[in-house]
């Protein structure tokens, strides 16, 4: 009698605990395919998201332009979200001309205008067929007189996102390479 009851005591431990790790895998699971929604309920976070890359405020954030036609950027908890393509010039400024005349890039205020994108409810998507070079954006801006020689860095821009309660999303993004600790971006 005293091996049944041993055996059986043995196997419904055997049982529970298999039926345990399925639970804590499956909670595994349903947290990491829905976390960011699961912490919108508790905590909402302002967020980016694009192409399944999610962009935050506290990470430097990081965007190669793709052979897609057209990216969207859809904003998480933003509110009456605003946003702006300036200059990236925290490494590196340089000088262009326009009839002649020497400009800073770095006094360029705004390059959205020079950007094809348009507006949704709660995203903006970026016409990727376009030619961003540097050289293009400014003879943009500038009515096709703007000229330079620049070959400078990969992600010559900044996707300035800002929240309605001031939080800022930084995107660097551009058409060139670059190496972080964890990504390779095309």
């Amino acid at each position: 009698m005293k091996k049944k009851s041993v055996v059986s005591t043995v196997i419904q431990i055997l049982v529970w605990v298999v039926v345990l790790a399925l639970v804590v895998g499956g909670l595994s699971f349903v947290w990491n395919a829905y976390a960011d929604n699961i912490k919108d309920i508790f905590a909402p976070e302002f967020r980016v998201e694009c192409n399944g890359k999610v962009f935050r405020t506290y990470t430097k954030n990081y965007f190669a332009f793709t052979t897609d036609s057209e990216v969207s950027f859809v904003v998480h908890n933003g509110g009456n979200f605003h946003y702006a393509i300036l200059p990236n010039v925290e490494d590196e400024d340089f000088v262009f001309t326009v009839d002649g005349v020497s400009h800073l890039f770095s006094d360029e205020r705004d390059l959205t205008p020079a950007f094809s994108i348009t507006e949704y409810d709660g995203a903006i998507v970026l016409d990727c067929s376009v030619d961003y070079s540097v050289t293009n954006v400014l003879s943009t801006l500038w009515g096709g007189k703007a000229t330079t020689d620049y070959a400078g860095r990969d992600f010559p821009y900044k996707l300035v996102f800002q929240s309605e309660h001031a939080d800022t999303i930084t995107i660097y993004f551009g058409n060139g390479i670059t190496l972080d600790s964890t990504h390779v971006f095309f």
